[in-house]
C-alpha cells in the first residue's frame, strides 16, 4: 500500500513538472508618471525591461522581472510668483515679486517585480510587488529604495506578441525630508505609474 501510494505521489508529480514551461521575453512601453501631492504635471517617459515567465499551469504564470524606469514629475513649481509690494506711504512703487519657476523631476529606477499572471484565453490579469532601486541622484532626494504593488491586464495577439497596461504604486517617499521648495510640508510623496506596452515572449 505504502508502494502503491508513493508511486502514485511520484507519478503526480511527475506530470505536474512535465507541465512546467520557461520562456523568457523583454517588456517595453511608456511611463505616465506623477509625484503624489506636488504642483506639477504628468511625466511622460518609458520604461524597458525582460522577464522570465515560468508557466505552471494553463491558468497561471510566475513572472519575474528587471525593469528600467523612467519616472517622476513634469512642470513642478518650486518658485511660485509673488504679487506688487507697495512702498510705505502708498504710491505705484516698483515690482518687488519673483516670477513662477518650474523645472522637471526625474527619477530612474531599476526594479524587480515578481508578477503573478492568471490567464484565460488570450486574456491575463496580474499582479505582484516589486522592489526599486534609484539609479540616477536627483536633488535632495532621501530615499533610494522603493516598494511597489503592480496591476495590469495584458492580451496577447500571438502566442508571442501582446500589449500591456499597468498600474504601479510606490510606498515609499523619495522627498521626505522636503528640503527643497518643490513640496508642501506634510504630504506624503509617493510615485504613481500608469504604463503601456508590448510584450514579446520567446519560444
Amino acid at each position: 500500500m505504502k508502494k502503491t501510494l508513493l508511486l502514485f505521489c511520484l507519478f503526480g508529480a511527475y506530470q505536474v513538472y512535465s507541465q512546467v514551461t520557461f520562456n523568457p521575453g523583454v517588456r517595453a512601453g511608456v511611463n505616465f508618471s506623477n509625484l503624489t501631492k506636488v504642483d506639477g504635471n504628468t511625466k511622460t517617459d518609458f520604461y524597458v525591461g525582460a522577464f522570465g515567465a515560468i508557466k505552471f499551469t494553463p491558468f497561471y504564470t510566475l513572472q519575474p522581472e528587471l525593469t528600467y524606469s523612467r519616472q517622476g514629475s513634469s512642470d513642478v513649481i518650486y518658485q511660485y510668483e509673488t504679487a506688487y509690494l507697495p512702498p510705505i506711504g502708498g504710491g505705484w512703487g516698483e515690482y518687488q515679486g519673483q516670477p513662477e519657476l518650474k523645472g522637471d523631476i526625474s527619477l530612474q529606477y531599476l526594479g524587480v517585480n515578481i508578477i503573478n499572471k492568471f490567464e484565460y484565453k488570450k486574456f491575463n490579469f496580474h499582479a505582484g510587488p516589486g522592489l526599486e532601486f534609484l539609479v540616477n541622484s536627483p536633488k535632495n532626494v532621501s530615499t533610494e529604495v522603493d516598494v511597489t504593488i503592480n496591476i495590469g491586464l495584458g492580451f496577447d495577439f500571438t502566442e508571442s506578441l501582446g500589449i500591456e497596461a499597468r498600474f504601479k504604486k510606490g510606498f515609499a517617499e523619495p522627498y521626505s525630508d522636503y528640503d527643497d521648495y518643490y513640496f508642501d510640508y506634510g504630504n506624503r510623496i509617493t510615485n504613481s505609474t500608469f504604463q503601456i506596452g508590448l510584450y514579446y515572449k520567446m519560444k
